[in-house]
């Protein structure tokens, strides 16, 4: 049942046995969730069997970004939609019950970080880590409006359970680098200040992972993680200690203190390319931990390279990208958007940076 749901909802672009369609896919999609959650209600299913359920769980939470009358594109999407609302509360339900997983084999009384095995069948090293964290990042991004507040807040406890299951604590696995890399470092850096609070609250979880990686990578040990992804960490949360959002800054301010964070690990060469983000709350924080990186720093030569560098990022942006032309001259498509968003960043860079800046620079900035 759980495959044959799995494949309807993946809507393939191929002929399936049309017995297969006697069951409408709202009520074959419902009866297959229902006994899903009665099963796992006593315990979580084991890594292995989740993973055989992931497509069919992951095929109703994406949904939550169909918008009736505008995706109508999305044909599952609107077979599903009369009871939209209760499918994915039940599919985040037995999501969410597999984010706390552990592994079944005794633990030591003297066990510590890192000590328990991955590859466990009942624990979380076999789960599909960097799916699911996309999925619950996909989830909690899209969930903005007041009827969907309590599965975003479904999805902002699983981030942190399944953060926790790849702690390295006893019983739990090491969370990959490419997880950080490729999905947290990229929310941390989201519109939604929901997802932003749940990875900071997430990466919290798993300090000792963070310190154990940094020792070792000051001695010179086997590392899971290297030193330019430990920078990334770093300036990542650096930026947020300066989020708008007053809480996010509160855990952001904890986790660069309990992990033993560095100064030193923060390039303020890195930060400027989040001076000129996309995202207008990514560019007030950045420019405002610009400045209080090089306040920090307090060396004269740093602050100088750094506003020709705000400087060269102005010149690249001060124009606007001409658009594409045939060979009548006729445009080919929409104009490109003029990237002013990259130049208020700049602005508000030198704004905070205004202390700093020397007499002397003037000349050969200007």
């Amino acid at each position: 049942s759980v495959a044959h749901a799995a494949l309807r909802l993946l809507d393939p672009p191929c002929c399936l046995d049309e017995a297969w369609e006697d069951e409408p896919l709202l009520a074959q999609a419902k009866r297959v969730l229902s006994e899903l959650q009665k099963l796992v209600s006593a315990a979580p299913l084991p890594a292995a069997s989740f993973c055989f359920c992931f497509p069919l769980l992951e095929s109703i939470l994406a949904t939550i970004a169909y918008v009736p009358g505008v995706s109508t594109y999305n044909r599952v999407a609107n077979q599903l939609s009369s009871e939209l609302p209760a499918l994915l509360s039940s599919a985040m339900a037995v999501f969410c019950a597999h984010c706390n997983l552990r592994n079944a084999s005794s633990i030591p009384a003297n066990a510590g970080v890192g000590d328990m095995g991955e590859d466990d069948e009942d624990g979380p090293g076999l789960l599909p880590s960097e799916s699911m964290f996309s999925l619950l990042r996909h989830v909690i991004d899209n969930a903005t409006d007041v009827k969907s507040a309590k599965l975003q807040q479904s999805a902002c406890q699983g981030l942190v359970a399944l953060c926790e299951s790849f702690s390295s604590k006893p019983g739990c696995a090491s969370l990959p680098a490419a997880d950080i890399q490729n999905v947290l470092l990229p929310a941390m850096k989201s519109s939604s200040d929901a997802l932003r609070r749940a990875v900071l609250n997430g990466l919290l979880e798993i300090v000792p992972l963070i310190q154990r990686e940094l020792e070792n990578i000051e001695d010179e040990k086997e590392s899971v993680w290297d030193q330019d992804l430990v920078d990334c960490i770093a300036r990542h949360v650096w930026i947020l200690k300066f989020d708008e959002v007053e809480i996010n800054k509160t855990l952001a301010e904890k986790l660069w203190t309990s992990a033993g964070l560095l100064q030193e690990y923060v390039l303020c060469s890195d930060i400027i390319a989040d001076v000129s983000h996309k995202e207008a709350k990514v560019r007030h924080a950045a420019a405002e931990a610009l400045a209080a990186a090089l306040r920090e720093a307090g060396e004269g030569d740093d602050i100088f390279a750094n506003c020709q560098l705000l400087f060269e990022c102005y010149q690249e942006y001060r124009i606007s990208p001409k658009p594409q032309v045939d060979s009548m001259g006729r445009p080919t498509g929409p104009a490109p958007e003029d990237p002013w968003p990259a130049r208020c960043g700049v602005g508000m860079a030198l704004r905070h940076m205004t202390s700093l800046l020397k007499v002397s620079f003037l000349p050969a900035l200007f």
